[in-house]
């Protein structure tokens, strides 16, 4: 039996392009590779005898008002704290309220999940404690 030169080129074309392989379920499933762990989706609220803050959760990503309070006076050395704030996804604390060693303060509405709050000793400049606002991770702040 003879086949025409053009139904031949046509078959191996076919093949060539796929029309011969095995069907797309006879092959092994494709693995996934690994991927980094993804980062979780909630901050936990970090606490502290020393400092805290009121709510020290926040339900969303909206800016919102706390209020810290902090005793030190339980440290025979610490007459005077520094309250220092840094905001999420940065590095520069500032300066929130000074004080002495047992305080409260309001902030305004701009905490979100992630705010550090970081009690200082203002005489020696060391870290007393530190709390940190749990709540959704949210995207960076613009500011």
């Amino acid at each position: 039996m003879r086949y025409p030169l053009k139904t031949i080129a046509a078959f191996a074309l076919a093949c060539a392009l796929g029309g011969c392989g095995p069907a797309p379920s006879d092959l092994p499933p494709v693995q996934e590779a690994a991927s980094a762990p993804a980062e979780p989706e909630v901050i936990e609220a970090t606490t502290s005898d020393l400092i805290s803050s009121t709510p020290s959760s926040l339900p969303n990503c909206d800016r919102a008002i706390t209020t810290v309070s902090w005793d030190a006076r339980g440290n025979d050395d610490v007459t005077q704290v520094n309250v220092m704030v840094r905001s999420p996804g940065k590095i520069k604390e500032v300066l929130f309220s000074k004080s002495g060693a047992t305080g409260q303060a309001r902030t305004d509405e701009w905490v979100r999940p992630g705010t550090m709050f970081v009690l200082r000793n203002a005489d020696g400049n060391v870290d007393l404690a530190s709390i940190i606002i749990g709540g959704p991770r949210c995207d960076p702040d613009p500011q």
